[in-house]
C-alpha cells in the first residue's frame, strides 16, 4: 500500500449517539502491471460527545495511528450532509 486517501463522515442517531466512520482509499498494483482502486473502512467508532472539529480530529488521528498508516495519510475529505 502507497499513498492512502481518507474520506471521513460522521452522524447522529435518532437516539442521540453520534457515530464516525473513515474509509481508506489507495491503489495495488496487479500483476497484470494494472492498477487497481481498493477501500476498505479503517475505523468506525462512538463519540462520546457532541462532534465539533476538534473532537473529530482527535477520533481521525487515533484511528490513523493505531493502524500505523499515519505517514501514508495523503488527502483527508470531510462530507457533510445539509
Amino acid at each position: 500500500m502507497g499513498l492512502v486517501s481518507l474520506t471521513c463522515d460522521a452522524w447522529q442517531a435518532e437516539n442521540q449517539d453520534t457515530y464516525f466512520a473513515v474509509t481508506g482509499h489507495w491503489t495495488e498494483t496487479m500483476p497484470s502491471g494494472d492498477w487497481e482502486g481498493v477501500s476498505a473502512l479503517f475505523g468506525f467508532t462512538q463519540l462520546n460527545s457532541s462532534h465539533n472539529g476538534v473532537r473529530l480530529g482527535r477520533a481521525l488521528f487515533k484511528i490513523v495511528k493505531q493502524l500505523g498508516i499515519d505517514h501514508k495519510v495523503c488527502l483527508i475529505q470531510s462530507h457533510k450532509i445539509f
